[in-house]
């Protein structure tokens, strides 16, 4: 009998260590940092990484994410006051993703660029949930070749024109056409800025991908040459500008475009330059074994009802 018990009990540990496991961004287990010479070495090593401290950027150059990147940003700030531009090209926005990397923002203020507060460039991917960025000098976001994904964004005084400038989609020198997506709330506050999305005008652009998420608060559309973001009861909420020139604009809600790519250009974002590119989902973190653990898991309880059988049996 108490041999019989002990395999009742093995097979029951077996069963639960067979139970599928799931992976998730976790903000208690990311890398704590608090400088920005550690924020660009995050950049460059990728991770998941929390900040403990405001990031001041007085004489520095741009945060080139050149590796998968998850910032938690804790509601500290990232403050481009003073920033210098990059060394090697034009470039002068806070962080800019490139082609090939994924980077998620999490729960921060950025905020005085010197150009955008986050760039997505050349089939770079940037999802930002809970962000807010304000005080940009030509936009809160450049997408230049490049995938955005909304999670939720607050946007307030970016981009210097008349009517300010929010989300930018261009394509410039890059090698893709920009890819947009709003999975939850997207707000411009009250100030200088009006614009929630803007179409580069003196720029290579000639389409633009939209998706809209099967979960989601509001959902992009087309309407008359421009991206409208519409609210849940259909009303029209943000509106795009209308470029001089004709640009596609493409309704894509079930797979990402797959564009063959040429040479790398360099990331420089400037007035005329407009922005990144490509298809954005949700990463997920699931288990890529799930089915083989949950077919474990049957032949564990399986075992484990055939011993308690033949244990009560006797």
């Amino acid at each position: 009998m108490k041999k019989k018990l002990t395999m009742m009990m093995m097979s029951f540990v077996f069963a639960l260590l067979a139970l599928p496991m799931v992976g998730h961004a976790s903000e208690a287990d990311a890398t704590p940092i608090a400088t920005y010479d550690e924020l660009v070495q995050a950049a460059t090593t990728g991770g998941e990484y929390k900040l403990t401290e405001n990031i001041t950027m007085v004489g520095k150059g741009p945060i080139e994410v050149t590796a998968d990147l998850t910032l938690w940003g804790a509601d500290h700030t990232i403050d481009g006051t003073g920033m210098v531009k990059s060394a090697n090209s034009s470039n002068a926005s806070i962080l800019t993703v490139h082609e090939g990397k994924t980077l998620n923002l999490y729960s921060m203020t950025i905020k005085n660029a010197m150009k955008y507060g986050v760039h997505a460039f050349n089939g770079g991917k940037a999802y930002v949930h809970g962000v807010r960025i304000e005080n940009c000098t030509y936009g809160a976001i450049l997408v230049n070749g490049g995938n955005l994904v909304v999670g939720d964004l607050t946007m307030k005084d970016n981009g210097e024109h008349e009517g300010g400038n929010g989300i930018e989609l261009g394509k410039n020198s890059t090698n893709y056409d920009p890819v947009l997506s709003v999975k939850g709330i997207l707000t411009v506050e009250a100030g200088t800025q009006t614009n929630a999305f803007y179409l580069a005008e003196n720029d290579n652009l000639t389409k633009v991908t939209i998706v809209n998420e099967e979960e989601r608060v509001n959902t992009l559309a087309i309407r008359d040459g421009k991206i409208v973001l519409l609210n849940p009861d259909g009303s029209s909420k943000y509106e795009s500008n209308k470029p001089a020139k004709e640009v596609e604009l493409v309704d894509d809600t079930k797979e990402e475009p797959t564009p063959t790519p040429t040479p790398t250009p360099t990331p420089g974002d400037g007035e005329n330059e407009t922005q990144p590119d490509q298809v954005a989902s949700e990463n997920p973190n699931t288990y890529d074994g799930i089915l083989g653990y949950v077919a474990l898991a049957m032949v564990g309880a399986c075992t484990l009802a055939f011993g308690a059988k033949k244990a009560f049996s006797k």
